[in-house]
């Protein structure tokens, strides 16, 4: 099992959700992608995101104005 981390905060919708898209691309069903992002602009599309292709949001951390996810990615 990996860990990956992804920091998206210099980067305007749609990227991050792009940029979270390829990470997951490269990792295995188990593994965990630690994203850093804005909570008022990326989380609620991270999230969707996730949801619509059934990876599942383990922790949720708040950071001043930045949350930190700790996906856990699923693939069938």
């Amino acid at each position: 099992m990996a860990n990956a981390s992804l920091d998206v905060c210099q980067f305007m919708c749609p990227l991050p959700v792009i940029k979270v898209q390829e990470a997951v691309a490269q990792l295995e069903s188990g593994d965990q992608l630690n994203v850093l992002c804005y909570a008022q602009n990326s989380y609620r599309d991270i999230l969707s995101w996730c949801r619509v292709h059934g990876h599942s949001i383990e922790q949720v951390h708040h950071q001043d104005d930045k949350m930190l996810l700790n996906i856990k990615v699923v693939k069938s």
